[in-house]
């Protein structure tokens, strides 16, 4: 936890107007987080302004998870990603040790005590609050039955984005559900830490398909979920705050994915060419 002293420092300043703990707490409730949700947050704290008064990097990413924290309260759930791909890199993960890939608070996330992590030595989660341990004991699926967007789902939790990037994971759940033709599975073996010691262990993935000019349009499906009012979003110095519930998404995106499969998808050579986002016909 941050002191109060620091909490009522500037964060970070934009065209001349500095901007606070609490301006972040009310961006978060404004775009929907409440008391109570469990949530999973994405962020690119960078994009919201020039540093001001907090300059160093543990006490400005500690005041975003406090506020965050602030807003689920004690009954609440906080998760963040620890994606690692130590398969990838033929490494021994380590849920103790093994850094994450995706950023400065979500290494400062998973450090915190009381968080516990998840072992998926590819798409690890970190997790506080009263279910830790059901967000955090999942199977050695990336996005299939047991795994963490498999329980988000089941349990309705939310998403926040904090920053300029529509960075949504859980979109790989929904396409897995479907099952999409552009994301083969793989079955990635190798060496996991755990209470017992280090241990053989299988991995199902299913990576972005290798096909030269396969792109996802993340900024435009966000327009999307925000003219259907499934995306909330909140202004916050030069960025956003958005946030959105699983279960709408999955919903909305899935029946958008019987009409056409491509539909996340903006181009890809030997693939059939996806619609364009089109609001007005599909709001």
């Amino acid at each position: 936890m941050v002191e109060d002293s620091v909490k009522r420092k500037s964060l970070f300043e934009f065209e001349g107007k500095n901007y606070y703990y609490g301006d972040v707490v009310k961006a978060l409730q404004a775009a929907g987080l409440q008391y109570g949700d469990t949530v999973m947050v994405h962020s690119e704290l960078a994009s919201f302004g020039k540093l001001a008064q907090v300059k160093d990097r543990k006490q400005y990413v500690s005041c975003f998870i406090d506020a965050l924290l602030e807003c689920v309260g004690e009954k609440g759930n906080l998760l963040f990603p620890e994606f690692s791909y130590s398969f990838y890199r033929n490494e021994l993960f380590d849920p103790q040790t093994s850094p994450t890939t995706l950023g400065f608070i979500n290494e400062a996330f998973r450090k915190l005590p009381g968080v516990v992590r998840s072992i998926n030595p590819m798409l690890s989660v970190s997790a506080i609050g009263p279910d830790k341990h059901f967000f955090t004991d999942v199977s050695n699926e990336c996005y299939g039955n047991g795994s963490v967007f498999d329980k988000m789902f089941a349990r309705n939790a939310k998403m926040a984005f904090l920053g300029r990037t529509f960075d949504i994971t859980f979109l790989h759940y929904i396409e897995h559900s479907f099952g999409v033709g552009y994301r083969p599975m793989l079955h990635m073996t190798g060496k996991v830490k755990t209470h017992k010691g280090v241990e053989d262990y299988v991995c199902h993935y299913s990576p972005e398909s290798k096909q030269e000019g396969l792109k996802y349009d993340l900024e435009a499906l966000a327009d999307f979920l925000a003219a259907k009012s499934i995306l909330k979003c909140a202004p916050l110095a030069n960025s956003t705050v958005r946030v959105a519930g699983c279960k709408q998404v999955f919903q909305e995106v899935s029946a958008q994915l019987r009409k056409n499969e491509l539909f996340l998808v903006k181009e890809g050579a030997g693939l059939r060419k996806p619609k364009p986002f089109e609001l007005s016909k599909l709001a």
